[in-house]
């Protein structure tokens, strides 16, 4: 018997421009290419104003009714009320519903690109833990990364109106 068979069926999704319609954020993004904790703040500050993509939640309601667990995986930093704004912001895109979800983010601190920190994650909680089906994101980096664990991934490509 294969080991992966044995494990909870689960699906990987990004949080920001996957599960949230963040474009909105961009507004706040810092413009230093390496911010500190503090230049995060605004941005941080705006994580309730974000939409849900109505396909995303929908996606997580059919993979839960079929028994998979949900794995946020997320470059948000685990700092100050971030978490807590968080998941006060998932409770509110899936109507009150946590059953099923996890969510996993960067440990605070760390500064490193978003696809060593996902990794990072992956390795330490993920790998051995959960028999993972496909995983979502839009960074082709973080892509690239789960396809290299042997992760189905599917980008969700952001499109700008001009």
């Amino acid at each position: 018997m294969n080991l992966a068979s044995t494990l909870p069926l689960a699906i990987i999704l990004d949080l920001d421009n996957v599960l949230w319609d963040s474009t909105m954020l961009d507004q706040y993004l810092p413009k230093n290419k390496k911010p500190t904790r503090e230049e995060w703040r605004e941005f941080e500050t705006h994580y309730p104003e974000v939409i849900p993509n109505q396909w995303a939640v929908d996606l997580v309601n059919v993979h839960r009714n079929a028994g998979h667990l949900i794995l946020f995986v997320t470059s948000r930093e685990d700092a100050d009320n971030c978490k807590g704004t968080t998941i006060n912001s998932l409770n509110k895109a899936l109507n009150d519903d946590l059953n099923g979800v996890y969510l996993f983010m960067r440990d605070y601190g760390n500064r490193e690109d978003s696809d060593v920190v996902k990794e990072q994650i992956y390795l330490k909680e993920i790998k051995d833990n959960y028999n993972v089906k496909f995983a979502i994101d839009d960074d082709p980096k973080n892509c690239e990364m789960f396809n290299r664990h042997g992760i189905p991934t599917l980008q969700k490509i952001l499109k700008k109106v001009l």
